[in-house]
């Protein structure tokens, strides 16, 4: 399950039962997605370079474990 974090417009935390599927259910909502901003320690377990086909992902470790937010375009 990915649920919406709580105050933001575009942040989302993973939990144990979290798939593929519904992070591209996620990332369909937005017009043009920029990147995928995530903590390190999250970016290493969670997501992976061929999962999202590209890297799009943006490292601020100020981010909450197991939390990202969609930086989008338009």
């Amino acid at each position: 399950m990915i649920k919406r974090l709580e105050n933001t417009k575009n942040g989302f935390q993973l939990f144990e039962d979290s798939n593929t599927e519904e992070l591209k259910d996620i990332l369909r909502e937005y017009r043009k997605v920029s990147c995928l901003v995530m903590n390190k320690k999250t970016a290493k377990n969670r997501f992976r370079t061929a999962l999202l086909g590209c890297n799009i992902v943006t490292i601020n470790n100020s981010i909450q474990d197991d939390c990202f937010f969609v930086n989008r375009i338009g």
